[in-house]
């Protein structure tokens, strides 16, 4: 829905980021929010609510979400097996803290203060990053940072996004976009005052 509605008052995801630029202490408040784990406890709670309704959800919901707890369960199983379950409690930990930080740097990357949340042309709603080789691990691995290409053709593997960034860059399809450089940089961009 998201990559159907981006560029309109329908994206799910426009709460996420249309208030910026923020004050950076309404910035500090949400990353806190985000590594004390508040808001990977809140998504916790709403996967569990969402696991008591399976019968009612859509298809495709209840395929990802039935896939999600296989995975999980996978995983701690394997941990037991090996004799080291209190293994997938750093990994429950990670994403209630690192993965939420993590995704709201990405988000805010990717559609806050941009030109025009609601141009439907994906050039002003939608940005890409040029990052150095630890943010992309860190961050954006596998060219997740080429958000407006994954826009534009959401079927291009997200390994070759980047190449997807420079044919369109060589034909001049980017005239006058600016691709940001290094996500501390764009953090300072979108935050103000104390």
């Amino acid at each position: 829905m998201h990559h159907r509605d981006c560029g309109t008052a329908d994206d799910p995801d426009i709460k996420n980021f249309d208030a910026y630029p923020v004050s950076i202490t309404s910035f500090k408040r949400k990353v806190l929010r985000n590594i004390t784990g508040k808001i990977g406890w809140r998504r916790l709670v709403s996967i569990s609510r969402l696991l008591f309704r399976l019968g009612e959800l859509k298809h495709g919901i209840r395929k990802m979400l039935v896939g999600g707890v296989i995975c999980n369960l996978g995983l701690f199983l394997t941990m037991s097996v090996a004799g080291f379950p209190e293994l997938f409690a750093l990994w429950v930990i990670a994403f209630m803290t690192s993965h939420m930080l993590i995704t709201r740097i990405r988000q805010i990357a990717e559609h806050a203060a941009v030109p025009d949340h609601f141009d439907p042309d994906i050039r002003m709603n939608t940005r890409t990053m040029y990052v150095r080789w630890l943010e992309a691990l860190l961050v954006a691995p596998h060219g997740l940072n080429f958000h407006l290409e994954h826009h534009l053709m959401a079927s291009v593997p997200i390994y070759e996004l980047r190449e997807l960034h420079q044919i369109l860059l060589d034909k001049g399809y980017y005239e006058g976009v600016e691709f940001p450089k290094r996500y501390l940089g764009l953090l300072r961009r979108v935050t103000y005052g104390t």
